[in-house]
């Protein structure tokens, strides 16, 4: 049997992050961070609202500036109408510029998807999986960039007869395991004057699934308003609150579906903000 799933369950998974966020020095560099971000997407369709909590902790240089370093467990929730998520993970980031992101997801989905026949697929039950991730960060006077590649390893189900559907970026799964590698490319600017606070881009996605020869492909234009505007790049980092609301306009393709319009808004507010650009 084929499966390209971890070994590591998830209860030990995440039993370890929680045990790191007690194992990590406690200094003035480092504090807890929380908040939640809700995002709906009008296609592929998806409504969610995701809290999140982590303990972000300075290992080197200046928080102030792009020359420092830190390191970051956290726990991630997932509440949708039609899916529950809990996902636990770790991010290395030796420069604030470029890390390394090592998390398990555990999740179950309890609703048929609509538009999809879910007599000869599998639509609910549970899909864990591992992710691996390195992003990095570059910017330039207002402009800024940023990339994220993630390869993901679905664990197999060996009761599963028909292929999983995946709702994220509405593909199938080999049931028996699988393996899929997203990349995430963002350009943009921060726009100054009486726009302060507001900076638009480009976002491209384009998501590739092995075993069964899926794709997904994305391209949103979008906008950014940070509500907290003002702060100064210090406070923002030491951990300040984050307020912002993002929409986008674009268009979304996947192997199961022709190019269809697609509206993206996310609203993210977070007390104490995580290290690290984007937050």
């Amino acid at each position: 049997m084929r499966s390209w799933g971890t070994s590591i369950s998830a209860l030990v998974f995440i039993s370890l992050i929680v045990a790191s966020f007690a194992l990590l020095p406690k200094q003035a560099s480092a504090h807890v961070d929380y908040g939640a971000t809700t995002l709906f997407r009008s296609y592929s369709p998806g409504l969610s609202f995701n809290p999140s909590v982590g303990y972000s902790q300075k290992i080197w240089g200046d928080a102030a500036t792009p020359w420092y370093g830190f390191v970051r467990p956290y726990v991630i929730g997932v509440v949708s109408p039609s899916v529950y998520e809990t996902k636990a993970g770790i991010e290395v980031f030796p420069i604030s510029l470029l890390g390394f992101d090592v998390r398990r997801a555990y999740g179950r989905r309890f609703n048929d998807t609509k538009n999809q026949n879910c007599d000869v697929l599998e639509c609910q039950g549970a899909l864990p999986y591992t992710d691996v991730s390195v992003q990095s960060f570059l910017g330039y006077g207002d402009y800024f960039a940023s990339a994220r590649f993630t390869r993901t390893f679905f664990d197999g189900d060996s009761t599963r007869s028909h292929s999983v559907y995946e709702l994220g970026s509405a593909v199938l799964l080999d049931p028996k395991g699988d393996r899929g590698d997203y990349l995430s490319i963002a350009v943009g600017q921060n726009l100054g004057g009486f726009l302060r606070g507001l900076s638009w881009g480009i976002l491209i996605q384009n998501n590739e699934f092995f075993e069964l020869g899926q794709y997904m492909r994305a391209m949103y234009g979008f906008a950014t308003l940070d509500l907290k505007d003002g702060q100064s790049a210090s406070s923002q980092a030491l951990g300040a609150a984050s307020n912002k609301v993002t929409v986008g306009l674009g268009a979304f393709r996947s192997s199961r579906n022709v190019t269809e319009a697609s509206i993206v808004v996310a609203y993210t507010y977070s007390p104490r903000s995580a290290l690290g650009f984007g937050r």
